[in-house]
């Protein structure tokens, strides 16, 4: 029942891989994770273990992979719907795969990719890593993942000064994406109990 909901993160760097904006650690199961703009981090998410829901999240220019699914022989269920995905360091991957498991295995613990908007600013073809025998997008969708996902830009009003609000005719608003509103994230004002 835990919701991750209404959040900017950005700016999350470590040594290593650990650099990550949401991050499920393993056996973290049952979390709904949506409405959220991360940007700038060296992993964006990790999916967790089990039946987890990211959705209408914007995630914006890991410097090595947007999604993470991470699996220690317990995951099964998780879902990505309906988020962007936006990025353009060179050698980033659209996702990738933790674990021994073989192809069958690792299939089985993604419930659902779909209905995303995906772009990537360097014109680079996306990629998918440490998932055996796959490795372009095209081979992702052959599997079942991503079939309804469009390849676009999302046209964020000003992503340079990190404006991630959607022009009116954003390709995102097809898919089933809704406007995010940052008007209240940050800190709340202090609040004082009346006696």
């Amino acid at each position: 029942g835990t919701i991750i909901n209404n959040n900017l993160i950005h700016d999350v760097y470590t040594a290593g891989h650990l650099g990550r904006g949401i991050y499920l650690d393993q056996g973290s199961s049952f979390i709904t994770v949506k409405n959220n703009i991360v940007y700038n981090t060296v992993n964006i998410t990790c999916m967790g273990e089990g039946e987890n829901l990211f959705e209408n999240n914007i995630f914006i220019n890991a410097e090595t992979c947007q999604i993470w699914y991470c699996d220690n022989g317990c995951s099964t269920g998780d879902r990505l719907v309906r988020n962007i995905i936006y990025y353009g360091h060179p050698g980033a991957t659209y996702c990738r795969f933790y674990g021994g498991q073989d192809a069958a295995e690792k299939k089985g613990f993604i419930a659902e990719s779909d209905y995303n908007l995906i772009f990537r600013t360097d014109g680079n073809e996306l990629r998918i890593e440490d998932f055996p025998g796959v490795e372009t997008f095209a081979q992702w969708k052959a599997i079942g993942y991503d079939t309804h996902s469009i390849i676009a830009d999302p046209m964020f009003i000003d992503p340079t000064n990190h404006n991630y609000s959607l022009k009116p005719d954003s390709p995102a608003f097809k898919l089933g994406f809704k406007q995010i509103d940052m008007s209240t994230v940050g800190p709340r004002p202090k609040r004082t109990c009346e006696k």
